[in-house]
């Protein structure tokens, strides 16, 4: 648990648009730290989350989510990965971004998009949520 100061501190850094990172080992409480952080986002923000799978509630009323998925076994249907996200969310001009998790090379693409100037433009405030696999 985090002590109210640090909480609140990010809070405020989530509503001012700065980006948060959220790192933590399995079942550290990355998912519920980053769903609390974005209670600072302004009520009018367009929100635009990234997950696989959709494990992060937002309560606002303008979220899209889009989810990554495998293909369907045989069908023609193309599997939907974190990147493909990333680079539909730009489309969606979002003035929030939420990325979770961001593994190995699906996070590539999500951290080019924090990285380019303009894409930080459009995307002004960015949450992501990383899962490590050691310490």
């Amino acid at each position: 648990m985090f002590p109210t100061g640090v909480l609140a501190t990010l809070t405020e850094a989530v509503g001012n648009r700065l980006r948060v990172v959220v790192i933590g080992g399995t079942a550290t409480g990355k998912t519920t730290l980053l769903s609390a952080l974005c209670h600072g986002i302004p009520s009018a923000a367009r929100i635009v989350k990234i997950e696989d799978p959709e494990e992060i509630w937002v309560p606002h009323p303008n979220v899209t989510t889009l989810e990554a998925r495998w293909a369907p076994p045989g069908s023609n249907v193309p599997s939907y990965t974190v990147a493909d996200g990333v680079d539909d969310a730009l489309r969606l001009a979002p003035t929030y971004v939420t990325l979770a998790p961001a593994r190995s090379t699906r996070a590539k693409s999500g951290l080019a998009t924090v990285q380019v100037q303009v894409s930080a433009a459009r995307c002004g405030g960015a949450t992501r949520r990383w899962r490590c696999s050691g310490p």
